[in-house]
């Protein structure tokens, strides 16, 4: 799983985020909204192929459990700093979402963001739906080429 995308290799993480929400909205018909934009050139491979795998199952999450009709996903870039937030407008998150037993994919995503000093979290929208939202640094003065 760990395997760079071909696509990623391929066109970059902004497009193939593009690519991800295209995908996500052909086999859900649910529409997928990318903004934004990220320096490519200065997020390092495997930076990069974590920030595609986070957000490859964030959207799996939504199409698992959110019923949703709209996600939207918004990429910037401060300081060094690539954040991406994923909204959707399902019907949120349930209690005790986050002790569900065989659940790891949440637990996943925090570790592969931990892995090179990323954060992630997750909270109930301030209308409906779900609001993800991941913060790593994408010139990571570690060396961490080893993931």
């Amino acid at each position: 799983s760990d395997l760079r995308p071909s696509v990623l290799e391929d066109l970059g993480l902004t497009a193939a985020i593009e690519w991800l929400a295209h995908e996500f909205e052909i086999h859900h018909q649910t529409l997928c909204v990318v903004r934004g934009t990220q320096p490519s050139d200065s997020i390092s491979p495997d930076i990069a192929t974590a920030v595609f795998r986070i957000v490859q199952e964030s959207l799996t999450n939504i199409a698992k459990h959110a019923t949703a009709k709209r996600v939207q996903i918004n990429l910037s870039s401060v300081n060094d700093l690539l954040k991406i937030e994923i909204i959707d407008d399902g019907i949120g998150l349930q209690t005790g979402w986050d002790n569900k037993e065989g659940s790891f994919g949440l637990q996943g995503m925090r570790e592969r963001a931990m892995s090179f000093d990323g954060e992630i979290s997750v909270a109930n929208g301030r209308k409906a739906g779900v609001v993800l939202r991941l913060q790593i640094p994408h010139q990571n003065s570690n060396n961490k080429s080893n993931h």
